[in-house]
């Protein structure tokens, strides 16, 4: 019996040798692969960042891959990292390992950074990892001055933060000092105003007379210092001279210039003798004054006249 589609039989052969030629799946032989559109796509992962800094931290819990060891100063923690995952989140580090200092060359292995603690370098390495931090009250000073050191802005703010919400009139002036040496302005802004609102209740505590002359001539000296009259701003500042007197009796003068003497009570001037640094009433004049004021002449006593004399 004779068969006459002999033809169409070689042309499915050649088609199909062909398609192996292309590697090709046989029903797309026949189909064109040419974009019947002009309008190209852009595939986006979502959750990209967040698997590969997961497996970043897989490999930095297991050790695997990792290119330095950080050693902590203070307490000698080793604690191994990727130098491309540091630089990535802290500019410190950054300017450490792509920059022309010592550290940069692949072959340290071991870099000591001075002044940290174990426990804040290890959590601040695993915020380079994670982006979250855990700010406890017995850490965060010592977590702040570490992420400040290696400049982890966002760890900073977020310290200053946390402390702010647990500033009180016995530890507002600490926190404002600690600010201040850090360099923290936010925090030592609100440390100051929190410091001048409180200000009749700041006073009372013991880091109030733990300031320094320049210290408390600064508080003195503000403008914002909320107190009922101006004989509490006076009576802090002899408070805080007779917690020390043999060392403090000599800022005497330049601490009573920021005192607003005017707003001062009169008989609250009148009773204080600078000689004896004590407080006693005096004598009225057996005459009157008008402009009354006071002249110091040198190993003399004072001599009081009146304006128009001087």
């Amino acid at each position: 019996m004779s068969f006459g589609g002999g033809s169409p039989g070689k042309e499915s052969t050649k088609t199909a040798i062909s398609a192996d030629e292309n590697l090709l799946p046989r029903d797309y032989s026949l189909v064109s692969l040419a974009s019947t559109s002009s309008q190209d796509e852009n595939f986006c992962s979502r959750n990209h960042a967040d698997c590969t800094l997961k497996r970043m931290q897989f490999y930095l819990e297991n050790q695997k891959l990792c290119d330095v060891v950080l050693i902590a100063g203070v307490d000698g923690k080793r604690v191994p990292a990727h130098r491309l995952v540091l630089s990535a989140a802290s500019a410190y580090f950054a300017a450490m390992f792509t920059g022309s200092l010592r550290e940069s060359d692949l072959q340290e292995r071991e870099i000591t950074l001075g002044e940290v603690t174990g426990t804040a370098l290890q959590l601040l390495v695993q915020y380079c990892y994670t982006g979250s931090i855990e700010l406890r009250e017995d850490t965060v000073e010592t977590l702040l001055s570490t992420a400040s050191l290696l400049q982890l802005g966002a760890v900073v703010n977020a310290c200053c933060t946390f402390l702010g919400r647990q500033l009180h009139p016995s530890n507002c002036l600490g926190f404002a000092l600690f600010a201040e040496q850090q360099s923290c302005e936010t925090l030592l802004k609100v440390a100051t105003n929190y410091t001048c609102e409180h200000f009749m209740q700041v006073c009372r505590n013991q880091e109030f007379f733990q300031l320094s002359s320049e210290q408390l001539g600064k508080l003195l000296a503000s403008d914002n210092l909320n107190v009922p009259s101006e004989q509490e701003v006076f009576h802090a500042l002899l408070a805080w001279i007779q917690h020390d007197p043999k060392n403090r009796e000599k800022h005497i003068p330049q601490l009573l210039a920021l005192i607003r003497l005017p707003l001062l009570h009169p008989a609250t001037v009148e009773q204080y003798d600078p000689e004896t640094n004590e407080w006693s009433q005096l004598a009225s004049l057996n005459f009157s004054r008008a402009g009354a004021c006071v002249v110091a002449i040198p190993n003399t006593a004072a001599v009081p006249t009146t304006s128009n004399t001087v």
